[in-house]
């Protein structure tokens, strides 16, 4: 795998994947077949989420850590005040009420309502980002093996814990049953530039098609929820791990500046479709009344403000920078 040289790339499949799935409008029958196998991507899209949790583990691996308060600081530099900024956009829109925005800024709302939280994904990012080196120099003295073990037997205490002991109280089930992907992250960064082309063609192909089953008799036909209300998410892992092994050796090679672009803009990207998209969607199906049209121009318009927005607050960041250290 080449996954830190094709990070971006890879980012920009998952950013519109997660679009597709927040935005985009059927448009063939749905009693045909084309339109079910229409509906199956569109619904399934939300894997996108579990791609980037892998991508963002797999390179966080390769951070350093010997100053916690350094990696948190970048870290949290990067994305919170973009979430915050989008916070504030929501109250003035009208989406939550002052306690709501002063619960949902500081994570609270996430805690207690999960994925209905506004803009979920980013205090759980910030969760991940806030364990991992705690973790790491904890799990450092085990080898490899036990490290993974160890890890996936206290995600399934506490996500048991959460589901029948917190239940009413704590809402995450849509975050802990990202963990794996987020493991599985960390686990493979050890191979990073170690397998052959002939490796990843034959794993990702062998992962991938099984796994396009799986996703579709659990994650689609008939959602599995049982023994954690987000199980289907977890069965989605082998077609998740194809996906990313054939895409990495596709882009190793042929990605473009464009597409990198994107990828630099994910965060952006969902912040925004999150905030206007559905107005987005509804108002140009007013004007144009014609689905495939709406598609396209709702993602090419969320592309462009993302990459606007990207700009701009890059150059915010650097104006400051200069300023604090002039």
């Amino acid at each position: 795998m080449q996954i830190l040289k094709t990070k971006k790339s890879l980012m920009a499949f998952a950013a519109l994947q997660i679009a597709i799935f927040h935005l985009w409008i059927p448009v063939l029958r749905a009693s045909s077949l084309p339109g079910q196998i229409e509906r199956f991507f569109v619904t399934t899209a939300y894997i996108g989420v579990d791609l980037f949790f892998f991508l963002s583990a797999y390179t966080l691996s390769f951070s350093d850590i010997s100053s916690k308060r350094k990696f948190l600081n970048k870290r949290f530099s990067k994305i919170y005040p973009v979430f915050l900024l989008f916070c504030v956009a929501a109250l003035i829109k009208g989406k939550f009420t002052l306690s709501g925005f002063l619960l949902t800024a500081i994570g609270l709302d996430f805690l207690r309502h999960g994925g209905s939280s506004f803009l979920w994904f980013v205090p759980a990012l910030l969760i991940m980002y806030l364990v991992f080196p705690f973790i790491k120099v904890t799990l450092s003295k085990f080898n490899q093996a036990k490290q993974f073990l160890i890890s996936l037997l206290v995600w399934a205490a506490l996500t048991f814990a959460v589901e029948y002991g917190l239940r009413g109280l704590i809402d995450i089930s849509i975050f802990l049953c990202r963990v794996p992907a987020i493991l599985l992250g960390v686990f493979l960064s050890k191979y990073e530039d170690t397998w052959t082309i002939k490796h990843r063609v034959i794993t990702g192909t062998l992962l991938f098609l099984p796994g396009l089953i799986l996703i579709y008799q659990f994650g689609y036909y008939d959602r599995l929820t049982v023994p954690f209300e987000g199980m289907f998410y977890i069965t989605a892992l082998p077609c998740i791990l194809g996906l990313i092994f054939l895409l990495d050796l596709i882009w190793q090679n042929h990605s473009s500046r464009a597409i990198e672009a994107i990828g630099g803009a994910t965060l952006e990207m969902y912040c925004l479709q999150i905030l206007i998209g559905s107005e987005l969607v509804s108002t140009l199906f007013r004007l144009t009344h014609n689905k495939i049209l709406t598609n396209l121009l709702s993602l090419t318009i969320l592309i462009l403000c993302s990459l606007a927005l990207a700009w701009g607050i890059s150059a915010a960041r650097k104006l400051i920078f200069s300023k604090n250290n002039s």
